[in-house]
């Protein structure tokens, strides 16, 4: 049984392919989730900028779990985003905040599925 060994071009090309993956890691890890608005009357949600002004968010799917929201949404630029929601991801990491977003999230659910 012998060992292979990748050496030149082949290894240059693995390293720099790693290197890529990690870096693309690390960036997405970097970057912070977006605040949302949610309100049920309509049952709308916003992202929140920078400057604390209100962009329409279009859920287009949404998974929900009693430990776990994901939130598959598109900006008004046509920009796909998947947010994850955990029930420590709030401000106050209350049970019923967390009882009230899966209320919303439930209520969503069937409006997705009627457009």
């Amino acid at each position: 049984m012998s060992q292979s060994s990748l050496t030149g071009w082949l290894l240059t090309g693995v390293l720099v392919a790693l290197g890529g993956v990690f870096m693309q890691a690390w960036l997405a890890a970097s970057h912070r989730p977006p605040a949302l608005s949610l309100s049920f009357r309509p049952l709308v949600a916003h992202v929140l900028d920078a400057n604390g002004a209100e962009r329409p968010l279009r859920c287009t799917r949404l998974s929900v779990y009693p430990w776990l929201m994901v939130l598959h949404a598109e900006l008004a630029a046509n920009k796909r985003q998947i947010i994850v929601l955990l029930p420590d991801s709030l401000a106050d990491a209350s049970g019923d905040q967390w009882r009230q977003l899966l209320v919303w999230a439930k209520l969503m659910r069937r409006q997705i599925a009627l457009d």
